[in-house]
């Protein structure tokens, strides 16, 4: 998988975690969950600078997605101790991409936007096995809006 169900999002807290700095900040967990079909269920979590915005995304991305248990990773954090705890974790099928790391086989984020609009419809077919419609989502025909990528 490139960007759908992808275990990055793991990965990269299970680092966070592991290390001697970690803050605990798994109860916004709850706070999203909190949200999920409701008339809210559309969030931006905004911080300043250098204040957890990525590490907010991995730990959603490690809690929600279906690509991987994530079980182990959140048993000894402050969100396991919440009554809603296994209600929403690993059930969701979550899309990560990183913005903020462009490969280097792309030359601008037109190129990026495109590779990920790509990837996902590599992905999905895959994902879409489990369903009974037979045929692959909407989200096939996707593709990158021209001028939204010219005001960047």
């Amino acid at each position: 998988m490139n960007y759908l169900n992808t275990n990055g999002p793991y990965f990269l807290f299970r680092d966070a975690v592991n290390s001697e700095i970690f803050v605990d900040k798994s109860l916004l967990i709850d706070k999203v969950s909190g949200k999920i079909r409701t008339g809210n269920k559309y969030l931006c979590i905004t911080r300043p600078r250098r204040f957890g915005k990525s590490m907010n995304a991995y730990m959603l991305g490690a809690y929600y997605t279906k690509g991987t248990d994530s079980a182990g990773l959140f048993d000894g954090l402050e969100i396991a101790r919440t009554v809603d705890y296994g209600k929403h974790r690993n059930r969701y099928n979550v899309v990560f991409a990183d913005m903020s790391r462009m490969p280097d086989v792309c030359n601008g984020y037109r190129d990026y936007m495109n590779a990920v609009v790509e990837g996902l419809k590599a992905d999905l077919p895959e994902a879409t096995l489990a369903l009974d419609s037979g045929k692959p989502a909407i989200i096939l025909e996707l593709k990158v809006d021209e001028d939204c990528m010219a005001a960047l």
